[in-house]
Protein backbone atom coordinates (compact mmCIF):
# COMPACT_ATOMS: atom_id res chain seq x y z
CA UNK A 1 0.00 0.00 0.00
CA UNK A 2 1.35 3.39 -1.01
CA UNK A 3 0.30 6.93 -0.20
CA UNK A 4 -1.14 7.37 -3.68
CA UNK A 5 -3.65 4.57 -2.96
CA UNK A 6 -4.86 6.54 0.03
CA UNK A 7 -4.98 9.84 -1.86
CA UNK A 8 -7.03 8.23 -4.66
CA UNK A 9 -9.40 6.64 -2.16
CA UNK A 10 -9.90 9.91 -0.25
CA UNK A 11 -10.70 11.72 -3.51
CA UNK A 12 -13.24 9.04 -4.51
CA UNK A 13 -14.77 8.99 -1.00
CA UNK A 14 -15.16 12.77 -0.95
CA UNK A 15 -16.41 13.13 -4.52
CA UNK A 16 -18.51 9.90 -4.44
CA UNK A 17 -17.78 9.65 -8.13
CA UNK A 18 -14.73 8.10 -9.78
CA UNK A 19 -14.77 10.46 -12.81
CA UNK A 20 -14.96 13.56 -10.63
CA UNK A 21 -12.22 12.14 -8.39
CA UNK A 22 -10.03 11.53 -11.45
CA UNK A 23 -10.60 15.09 -12.65
CA UNK A 24 -9.66 16.37 -9.20
CA UNK A 25 -6.47 14.30 -9.32
CA UNK A 26 -5.74 15.44 -12.89
CA UNK A 27 -5.59 11.87 -14.24
CA UNK A 28 -7.90 9.69 -16.32
CA UNK A 29 -10.48 7.64 -14.45
CA UNK A 30 -9.34 4.05 -15.36
CA UNK A 31 -6.14 4.30 -13.22
CA UNK A 32 -8.21 5.57 -10.29
CA UNK A 33 -10.61 2.66 -10.59
CA UNK A 34 -7.73 0.17 -10.75
CA UNK A 35 -5.98 1.71 -7.72
CA UNK A 36 -9.20 1.45 -5.66
CA UNK A 37 -9.58 -2.18 -6.69
CA UNK A 38 -5.96 -2.90 -5.73
CA UNK A 39 -6.53 -1.18 -2.39
CA UNK A 40 -9.64 -3.21 -1.65
CA UNK A 41 -7.79 -6.40 -2.52
CA UNK A 42 -4.96 -5.50 -0.14
CA UNK A 43 -7.30 -4.46 2.67
CA UNK A 44 -9.39 -7.58 2.11
CA UNK A 45 -12.85 -5.97 2.32
CA UNK A 46 -14.99 -3.81 -0.01
CA UNK A 47 -14.56 -0.11 0.64
CA UNK A 48 -17.02 1.34 -1.89
CA UNK A 49 -20.22 0.24 -3.59
CA UNK A 50 -20.26 1.15 -7.27
CA UNK A 51 -23.51 2.33 -8.85
CA UNK A 52 -24.62 3.94 -12.08
CA UNK A 53 -24.74 7.41 -10.58
CA UNK A 54 -21.61 7.15 -8.49
CA UNK A 55 -20.30 5.31 -5.47
CA UNK A 56 -21.17 5.00 -1.79
CA UNK A 57 -18.91 3.99 1.05
CA UNK A 58 -19.31 0.74 2.92
CA UNK A 59 -19.08 0.75 6.70
CA UNK A 60 -15.50 -0.45 6.30
CA UNK A 61 -14.91 2.36 3.81
CA UNK A 62 -16.11 4.99 6.30
CA UNK A 63 -13.71 3.71 8.95
CA UNK A 64 -10.87 3.44 6.43
CA UNK A 65 -11.49 7.02 5.25
CA UNK A 66 -10.90 8.46 8.72
CA UNK A 67 -7.63 6.57 9.11
CA UNK A 68 -6.50 7.37 5.57
CA UNK A 69 -6.97 11.08 6.21
CA UNK A 70 -4.89 10.81 9.39
CA UNK A 71 -2.11 8.95 7.57
CA UNK A 72 -1.98 11.52 4.76
CA UNK A 73 -1.97 14.36 7.30
CA UNK A 74 0.82 12.69 9.29
CA UNK A 75 2.84 12.12 6.13
CA UNK A 76 2.45 15.77 5.13
CA UNK A 77 3.49 16.84 8.63
CA UNK A 78 6.51 14.54 8.49
CA UNK A 79 7.61 16.16 5.24
CA UNK A 80 7.13 19.64 6.69
CA UNK A 81 9.00 18.72 9.88
CA UNK A 82 11.88 17.22 7.89
CA UNK A 83 12.17 20.40 5.82
CA UNK A 84 11.98 22.52 8.97
CA UNK A 85 14.69 20.38 10.59
CA UNK A 86 16.94 20.91 7.58
CA UNK A 87 16.56 24.67 8.14
CA UNK A 88 16.97 24.35 11.90
CA UNK A 89 13.32 25.22 12.50
CA UNK A 90 12.47 21.83 14.05
CA UNK A 91 14.21 18.85 15.60
CA UNK A 92 15.85 18.37 19.01
CA UNK A 93 18.65 20.15 20.84
CA UNK A 94 20.33 18.59 23.89
CA UNK A 95 22.05 21.05 26.25
CA UNK A 96 24.17 20.36 29.32
CA UNK A 97 25.47 22.70 32.01
CA UNK A 98 27.43 22.51 35.24
CA UNK A 99 25.48 23.22 38.41
CA UNK A 100 24.85 26.94 38.78
CA UNK A 101 27.23 27.92 35.97
CA UNK A 102 25.66 30.76 34.02
CA UNK A 103 22.19 29.46 34.81
CA UNK A 104 20.50 32.88 34.35
CA UNK A 105 22.37 33.45 31.09
CA UNK A 106 21.52 29.96 29.84
CA UNK A 107 17.86 30.48 30.74
CA UNK A 108 17.82 33.74 28.79
CA UNK A 109 19.35 32.12 25.71
CA UNK A 110 16.95 29.16 25.87
CA UNK A 111 13.99 31.52 26.18
CA UNK A 112 15.09 33.51 23.13
CA UNK A 113 15.73 30.33 21.17
CA UNK A 114 12.32 28.83 22.01
CA UNK A 115 10.58 32.06 21.01
CA UNK A 116 12.29 32.00 17.63
CA UNK A 117 12.29 28.22 17.06
CA UNK A 118 9.26 26.85 18.95
CA UNK A 119 9.24 23.54 17.06
CA UNK A 120 12.71 22.54 18.27
CA UNK A 121 12.46 20.30 21.34
CA UNK A 122 15.03 21.16 24.01
CA UNK A 123 16.47 18.74 26.56
CA UNK A 124 18.58 20.23 29.38
CA UNK A 125 20.86 18.11 31.57
CA UNK A 126 22.94 19.07 34.60
CA UNK A 127 26.39 17.45 34.39
CA UNK A 128 29.83 18.29 35.69
CA UNK A 129 32.39 19.32 33.04
CA UNK A 130 33.95 15.85 32.83
CA UNK A 131 30.55 14.23 32.28
CA UNK A 132 29.73 16.86 29.67
CA UNK A 133 32.81 15.94 27.65
CA UNK A 134 31.89 12.25 27.86
CA UNK A 135 28.33 13.05 26.75
CA UNK A 136 29.58 15.08 23.78
CA UNK A 137 31.82 12.21 22.69
CA UNK A 138 28.96 9.70 23.07
CA UNK A 139 26.62 12.00 21.10
CA UNK A 140 24.12 12.24 23.96
CA UNK A 141 24.56 16.02 24.27
CA UNK A 142 24.81 18.58 21.47
CA UNK A 143 26.22 21.58 23.29
CA UNK A 144 27.83 21.90 26.72
CA UNK A 145 28.17 24.90 29.02
CA UNK A 146 31.41 23.40 30.28
CA UNK A 147 33.37 26.38 31.53
CA UNK A 148 36.76 24.72 31.23
CA UNK A 149 38.57 24.20 27.95
CA UNK A 150 39.81 20.61 27.60
CA UNK A 151 42.83 21.04 25.33
CA UNK A 152 43.32 17.30 24.84
CA UNK A 153 39.88 17.03 23.19
CA UNK A 154 40.17 19.95 20.79
CA UNK A 155 40.73 17.76 17.73
CA UNK A 156 37.13 16.56 18.00
CA UNK A 157 35.41 19.14 20.20
CA UNK A 158 35.27 22.87 19.51
CA UNK A 159 35.54 25.23 22.48
CA UNK A 160 34.51 28.86 22.39
CA UNK A 161 34.76 31.48 25.12
CA UNK A 162 31.42 33.23 25.65
CA UNK A 163 32.13 35.08 28.90
CA UNK A 164 35.07 36.34 30.89
CA UNK A 165 34.46 36.57 34.62
CA UNK A 166 36.36 37.51 37.77
CA UNK A 167 38.10 35.01 40.02
CA UNK A 168 37.01 34.44 43.62
CA UNK A 169 38.50 32.45 46.46
CA UNK A 170 36.29 29.94 48.30
CA UNK A 171 36.99 29.79 52.04
CA UNK A 172 35.51 27.61 54.78
CA UNK A 173 33.53 29.32 57.53
CA UNK A 174 35.74 30.61 60.30
CA UNK A 175 38.76 31.20 58.08
CA UNK A 176 40.79 34.22 59.19
CA UNK A 177 40.81 35.80 55.72
CA UNK A 178 37.02 36.14 55.78
CA UNK A 179 37.55 39.30 57.82
CA UNK A 180 38.69 40.97 54.58
CA UNK A 181 36.24 42.18 51.94
CA UNK A 182 38.80 41.41 49.20
CA UNK A 183 41.92 39.26 49.36
CA UNK A 184 45.27 39.67 47.64
CA UNK A 185 46.41 36.56 45.85
CA UNK A 186 49.79 36.84 47.56
CA UNK A 187 47.99 36.39 50.90
CA UNK A 188 47.19 32.82 49.84
CA UNK A 189 50.81 31.75 49.40
CA UNK A 190 50.89 29.73 52.64
CA UNK A 191 47.39 28.26 52.27
CA UNK A 192 46.51 24.68 51.38
CA UNK A 193 44.62 24.40 48.09
CA UNK A 194 41.95 22.03 46.86
CA UNK A 195 42.14 21.52 43.09
CA UNK A 196 40.30 19.59 40.44
CA UNK A 197 42.28 16.59 39.25
CA UNK A 198 42.10 13.79 36.71
CA UNK A 199 40.58 15.03 33.47
CA UNK A 200 40.54 18.53 34.97
CA UNK A 201 44.25 19.07 34.44
CA UNK A 202 43.39 22.26 32.56
CA UNK A 203 41.97 23.64 35.80
CA UNK A 204 45.16 22.77 37.67
CA UNK A 205 47.26 24.40 34.95
CA UNK A 206 45.09 27.52 35.22
CA UNK A 207 45.46 27.56 39.02
CA UNK A 208 49.24 27.17 38.86
CA UNK A 209 49.56 29.93 36.26
CA UNK A 210 47.58 32.35 38.43
CA UNK A 211 49.64 31.63 41.52
CA UNK A 212 52.91 31.78 39.58
CA UNK A 213 51.95 35.29 38.51
CA UNK A 214 51.78 36.19 42.22
CA UNK A 215 55.20 34.65 42.87
CA UNK A 216 54.33 31.33 44.53
CA UNK A 217 53.45 27.74 43.75
CA UNK A 218 50.13 26.57 45.24
CA UNK A 219 50.34 23.86 47.89
CA UNK A 220 47.73 21.44 46.54
CA UNK A 221 46.74 19.00 49.27
CA UNK A 222 43.69 17.39 47.60
CA UNK A 223 42.46 16.87 44.05
CA UNK A 224 38.73 16.39 43.56
CA UNK A 225 37.20 14.52 40.65
CA UNK A 226 34.09 16.75 40.53
CA UNK A 227 33.29 20.37 41.32
CA UNK A 228 30.87 19.27 44.04
CA UNK A 229 33.60 17.26 45.74
CA UNK A 230 35.94 20.25 45.61
CA UNK A 231 33.36 22.40 47.39
CA UNK A 232 32.81 19.65 49.94
CA UNK A 233 36.52 19.47 50.74
CA UNK A 234 36.70 23.24 51.14
CA UNK A 235 33.68 23.28 53.45
CA UNK A 236 35.29 20.49 55.52
CA UNK A 237 38.39 22.64 56.04
CA UNK A 238 40.86 20.71 53.88
CA UNK A 239 41.89 23.85 52.02
CA UNK A 240 40.76 26.79 49.92
CA UNK A 241 39.95 26.96 46.21
CA UNK A 242 40.07 29.51 43.43
CA UNK A 243 37.11 29.53 41.09
CA UNK A 244 35.36 31.74 38.57
CA UNK A 245 32.76 34.05 40.09
CA UNK A 246 29.86 32.45 38.28
CA UNK A 247 27.58 31.32 41.06
CA UNK A 248 27.17 30.98 44.79
CA UNK A 249 28.78 27.84 46.25
CA UNK A 250 26.43 24.89 46.84
CA UNK A 251 27.71 24.37 50.40
CA UNK A 252 26.45 26.65 53.18
CA UNK A 253 29.79 26.27 55.01
CA UNK A 254 31.65 28.21 52.29
CA UNK A 255 31.98 31.94 51.65
CA UNK A 256 33.47 33.67 48.61
CA UNK A 257 35.74 36.68 48.49
CA UNK A 258 36.95 38.58 45.42
CA UNK A 259 40.65 38.73 44.63
CA UNK A 260 42.22 42.20 44.71
CA UNK A 261 43.90 43.58 42.77
CA UNK A 262 41.91 42.05 39.94
CA UNK A 263 43.35 38.93 38.30
CA UNK A 264 43.15 37.94 34.63
CA UNK A 265 39.58 36.96 33.80
CA UNK A 266 38.44 33.34 33.69
CA UNK A 267 37.35 32.27 30.19
CA UNK A 268 34.03 30.44 30.31
CA UNK A 269 33.64 28.08 27.34
CA UNK A 270 30.84 26.32 25.59
CA UNK A 271 31.68 23.19 23.60
CA UNK A 272 30.24 21.16 20.75
CA UNK A 273 31.39 18.44 18.36
CA UNK A 274 33.36 19.74 15.41
CA UNK A 275 31.54 17.43 13.00
CA UNK A 276 28.05 18.41 14.19
CA UNK A 277 26.35 20.22 11.32
CA UNK A 278 22.93 20.51 12.99
CA UNK A 279 21.16 23.68 11.79
CA UNK A 280 19.35 23.94 15.15
CA UNK A 281 22.69 23.88 16.95
CA UNK A 282 24.02 26.56 14.62
CA UNK A 283 21.01 28.79 15.37
CA UNK A 284 21.47 28.27 19.12
CA UNK A 285 25.15 29.20 18.96
CA UNK A 286 24.27 32.37 17.06
CA UNK A 287 22.02 33.43 19.94
CA UNK A 288 24.66 32.47 22.52
CA UNK A 289 27.18 34.70 20.77
CA UNK A 290 25.07 37.78 21.32
CA UNK A 291 26.67 39.89 24.07
CA UNK A 292 25.34 39.23 27.59
CA UNK A 293 26.38 41.49 30.50
CA UNK A 294 28.43 39.75 33.17
CA UNK A 295 25.83 40.77 35.78
CA UNK A 296 23.19 38.86 33.83
CA UNK A 297 25.49 35.88 33.56
CA UNK A 298 25.93 35.81 37.30
CA UNK A 299 22.29 36.53 38.12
Amino acid sequence: MELRHLRYFIAVAEELNIRRAAARLNISHPPVSRQIQDLEQEVGVPLIIRGKRGVTLTQAGLVFLEEARLIIAHAAQAVADARDAQRGMAGRLRISYSFGYLAPSLAKVVKQFREKFPKVKIDIHQLDPRQQMEALQRDTVDIAYAGLRFHALQDHIHFECIHQVDVHVALPLGHGLLQKRAIALTALADESFVSLGGVFYDYRNWLERLCAGAGFRPKIVHEADTSATMFGLVSAGFGIALLPALHDPPAAEIELRPIAPELPKFDFNIAWRRNDDSPALRHFIEIVRRPVPVEAARG
